[in-house]
């Protein structure tokens, strides 16, 4: 074989890797599909269920614009149900999921809200609100996990006993004299 044979393999290889080289691995590929969902692209939804969609993402967001967070969630986790692939609606979800998780410090809830970040971040990768939405939730997870070990209060210490040999158990001191401020 000729050096130009060994060489055309080597220079295929390096073209690839430079090709490849620009994803980053930290981030969701569109080469693997999140878990739990079937459908391998986006089927558009037939007009009763876009209308009930949209019925629901309105009110959702309607909710979730007046703080009512705990109403919201339910009504927006039916939207995300009704069109698994809308990342308007998971984005909206992760927002409720994250609020009542960081109220009431319950980490399955933020994690749930960034599975939510993470598959709106598949369908739509480098979108800035998502990936600040997903460091933040990825933040408070550690915040929790780091936290949850300092729940418990230490020990009450008792007092030691006085070491004065002029008091005797049961002697009560006699009050000092207070001193007038600026004396």
């Amino acid at each position: 074989m000729s050096s130009l044979g060994y060489m055309l393999p080597a220079v295929a290889c390096l073209c690839w890797l430079q090709g490849a080289g620009n994803a980053r691995p930290w981030e969701p590929q569109r080469s693997v599909r999140p878990q739990g969902s079937a459908l391998a692209c986006k089927a558009p939804l037939r007009p009763e269920l876009r209308k009930r969609f949209e019925a629901t993402m309105d009110e959702g967001l309607t909710l979730l614009g007046h703080g009512q967070y705990r109403q919201a969630q339910p009504l927006l986790q039916q939207a995300v149900r009704l069109d698994p692939d809308d990342v308007g609606a998971r984005q909206a979800h992760a927002r409720a999921l994250l609020t009542l998780g960081y109220l009431h410090w319950n980490r399955a809830l933020v994690v749930q809200a960034l599975e939510d970040v993470r598959h709106a971040l598949w369908l739509q990768p480098d979108t800035p609100a998502l990936v600040e939405l997903a460091k933040l939730l990825e933040q408070l997870i550690v915040r929790m996990d780091r936290l949850a070990g300092r729940r418990t209060k230490p020990a009450r210490v008792e007092p030691k006993p006085s070491a004065r040999p002029d008091k005797v158990p049961g002697q009560h001191e006699a009050p000092r004299p207070h001193k007038a401020p600026g004396v």
